[in-house]
């Protein structure tokens, strides 16, 4: 092993603890990755930012974009409503049906987008659903990673690996090339689910609880009265005991019998206004005894109904893999002054935080509980950084754009299919499509698209090169047949698949597609094989991500809402992956090698 290959692998190696330990976001760790194969010169500048106009990469973006606007439009959320009477009968019918759904939309948009929608609409439903929302999620995430690996459009790693193969001068796979094993593997699964795999499902969230309820906030929140003598009376709110004490918050104002309402920090208070506070009781009494105030003998139950008023939503946040938000501290968020957002608590690794929220910096899958002003909602709701776990019926878009965003995907798809137009050119035309019939505005296009996928592929894609001009996939390879000698196509795939699977369990499926592919293309040509199955191999081995909540973004975005435990995951997608495994041993060498 020469110098520039033990470093290469440092770098490598590198890279899996941060994003194993997610110190760093995933795109960030891959920008860094992508600038350090230039400095020790692994690639030269021009391999080094290739990735950011590969086929892949702007692919992907395309197709992102096309999703943003089925989701703008409404197309997905209509169908996630017209299971819902399907959703109120038995569990072994409910779970695949929505399974069903699901991976059929995953198939054709983003992954990632799906889960989020249908997410949101069994989040706010699920106190009608006579399902636990544990039992549910997880066959949700785990349909849409299967249905995408059914098609060439379903997930970034398919088309990664679609064009990995025309870098090795491959064919570019067709659209619809594999997914006759896509179909067969998503089958399976739930059948899995269906007879096996529910019966490892958690049951944990009540059915019946509200918010306030979920995380115990009604314990903490106090109607109090400012007497006419109160200390507090004409000072501006941003001068007081409520923004210098991180244990006491203001909740809403309520004046001259008017609504209740989110003041400013300027505003001043008044002699007779009554104020929802949350603090502790302790907190309450020294905030009552110091400042002239009386506790209100409130008539009203501290429920969801109390905290949803003419002016404030009550409403669940979680923190998105990636996000910009990972690392800060609540007050460096300017959700406040942005969006007169009020954080209640936030649920980290299944406990609620009550108070200090100000100070406490949010990890991806903390869950954080807000009152937002209703006038700022809908920009709010449509910040990439975070998913408001509920739906918003003033972002739905008519019957006609439905129909019409609907269309401009199949005529993408259809395109593709027949080889008029290559599918980077036909997702090209579907963007430029949906922006000329009004279903999408460039703007929300620029906010909803998720941009830390777009940059992880191109710090990651100059890895694969780097692989390739240092002669570190060929050293694996040489080694791997060293070792096992010339082993059967079958125990090859096998071996390649379980390896590859194992990777993408605790970094990214992209990354570890990018790893692997070079290294299978490489084993290939030591046995003389065709090395298209192993490309493919690694590709549904990359998205049979199923073992851990952080290997795949759609489990991160689950773990939350399904108050999950990383052991749910090893149970109910352990025995998923062996079934998937076997399968993949058994189909892709009886299609290519006998």
């Amino acid at each position: 092993m020469t110098l520039e290959i033990g470093i290469l692998f440092a770098i490598i190696l590198l890279m899996i603890i941060l994003l194993v330990f997610e110190l760093l976001s995933a795109d960030s760790i891959a920008i860094l990755v992508m600038v350090s194969l230039i400095l020790f010169g692994f690639v030269n500048p021009d391999e080094g930012i290739s990735g950011l106009s590969n086929r892949a990469t702007v692919t992907v973006l395309a197709l992102m974009i096309l999703s943003v606007g089925l989701e703008s439009t409404g197309v997905i959320n209509q169908a996630g409503r017209f299971i819902l009477p399907l959703m109120q009968t038995r569990e072994w019918i409910a779970i695949p049906v929505l399974m069903f759904i699901v991976g059929a939309f995953s198939a054709f948009t983003s992954t990632t987008a799906v889960v989020i929608i249908f997410m949101r609409i069994l989040v706010e439903l699920a106190p009608k659903l006579p399902t636990h929302l544990s039992r549910l999620l997880i066959p949700l995430s785990f349909a849409a990673i299967m249905g995408g690996s059914c098609t060439l459009l379903g997930t970034s790693t398919n088309l990664l690996i679609s064009a990995i193969a025309r870098d090795y001068d491959l064919a570019a796979f067709g659209i619809f090339e594999f997914s006759h094993f896509g179909l067969i593997f998503f089958g399976a699964g739930i059948l899995y689910m269906v007879l096996f795999g529910r019966f490892l499902l958690p049951t944990r969230n009540a059915v019946d609880q509200g918010l306030t309820e979920k995380y115990g906030i009604q314990d903490f929140l106090t109607e109090v009265v400012i007497l006419p003598d109160s200390k507090l009376v004409g000072k501006p709110i941003g001068e007081t005991v409520f923004f210098k004490d991180d244990e006491i918050d203001l909740i809403e104002i309520t004046r001259d019998a008017q609504p209740a309402y989110f003041p400013s920090r300027i505003q001043r208070l008044q002699s007779d206004d009554v104020l929802l506070v949350k603090g502790s009781v302790e907190k309450i009494a020294a905030l009552r005894k110091n400042n002239g105030l009386e506790l209100l003998p409130s008539q009203a139950v501290m429920d969801d109904s109390r905290l949803n008023t003419e002016d404030m939503t009550l409403c669940e946040v979680l923190v998105r893999p990636n996000s910009r938000l990972i690392g800060k501290s609540l007050n460096k968020m300017r959700l406040l002054k942005d969006y007169r957002a009020v954080p209640l608590a936030i649920k980290k690794h299944h406990l609620p935080i009550f108070f200090r929220l100000g100070k406490n910096k949010v990890e991806s899958g903390d869950i954080i509980l807000m009152e937002v002003s209703r006038a700022n909602f809908d920009q709010f709701y449509n910040r990439p950084e975070f998913v408001v776990l509920q739906e918003h019926a003033n972002l739905s878009g008519s019957t006609l754009k439905r129909y019409l965003a609907s269309l401009i995907v199949l005529m993408v798809v259809l395109l593709a299919f027949f080889n008029v137009l290559p599918i980077l050119v036909s997702a090209l035309v579907g963007c430029v499509a949906m922006f000329i019939t009004g279903c999408l505005d460039l703007q929300r296009a620029y906010n909803r698209v998720d941009w830390s996928v777009f940059f992880l592929l191109a710090g990651v894609i100059p890895l694969g090169i780097a692989m390739d001009n240092t002669g570190a996939s060929q050293l694996i390879a040489t080694t791997f047949v060293e070792q096992f000698g010339a082993v059967s196509p079958r125990m090859l795939v096998s071996m390649l698949f379980i390896i590859t699977a194992l990777f993408s369990a605790v970094i990214s499926n992209n990354a570890t597609a990018i790893l692997l592919a070079p290294i299978a293309f490489s084993i290939a040509g030591n046995l003389d094989i065709d090395p298209r199955p192993l490309l493919l191999t690694v590709m549904f081995a990359a998205n049979t991500s199923y073992i851990s909540p952080i290997g795949y973004q759609t489990n991160t975005l689950i773990y939350g809402p399904g108050d999950y435990r990383f052991t749910d995951f090893v149970k109910v997608g352990g025995m998923l992956t062996l079934l998937i495994w076997g399968l993949a041993t058994w189909l892709i060498p009886m299609f290519y090698f006998e």
